[in-house]
């Protein structure tokens, strides 16, 4: 396409040196040039400038329309975009964490209930209402034990490494989200 365009500019200054040549040749006083070849001369440089002015249009018009197929393809990707998936399944997410917390605090409702009728018999080597591992409260009888529920940290260990495998930015923060 540049490559036309050079050729055109090329025939263009060839004709515009023709008709400088005529009118100095005019000038100058040259029987030869008669008014047909110096409306021949006009004419051909007028048809070589609208041949390169035509193509040049051509060429820009061209380039836009590439330009819109263009943005015409990205926007039937982005109209294939949906929001409302995104949104469902955080939707599914916030009933799955929503029924991890319900469960949660009924085991620690039954745990705190099952802590108070031990009370009694805290005085039994069997029995064990102390704080375990990591500062973790729990309730011990026999080899039967239970852990009061660790919400956050359970949430935080299910959450954080599925946010390290599927982001691949650097820091993953639930305090301070860097998106």
């Amino acid at each position: 396409m540049s490559q036309a365009i050079t050729e055109e500019a090329d025939e263009v200054a060839v004709k515009q040196q023709a008709l400088d040549s005529i009118h100095e040749r005019l000038a100058a006083g040259d029987p030869k040039i008669t008014p047909a070849k110096l409306a021949e001369a006009e004419s051909d440089l007028r048809f070589a400038v609208a041949q390169r002015d035509a193509r040049e249009r051509a060429a820009v018009k061209r380039a836009a329309a590439e330009r819109q197929a263009q943005l015409d393809q990205l926007r039937a990707r982005l109209g294939e975009f949906s929001q409302q998936e995104l949104d469902e399944a955080l939707e599914a997410v916030r009933a799955a964490v929503g029924a991890y917390l319900t469960v949660a605090g009924r085991a620690r409702d039954r745990l705190s209930d099952i802590r108070d009728e031990l009370a009694p018999f805290a005085t039994l080597p069997e029995v064990s209402q102390n704080t375990a591992r990591d500062g973790v409260s729990g309730v011990r009888i026999g080899d039967v034990a239970v852990l009061q529920p660790r919400v956050q940290i359970a949430l935080s260990g299910v959450l954080l490494p599925l946010l390290k495998q599927h982001t691949p930015r650097g820091r993953i923060s639930l305090d301070n989200p860097p998106d």
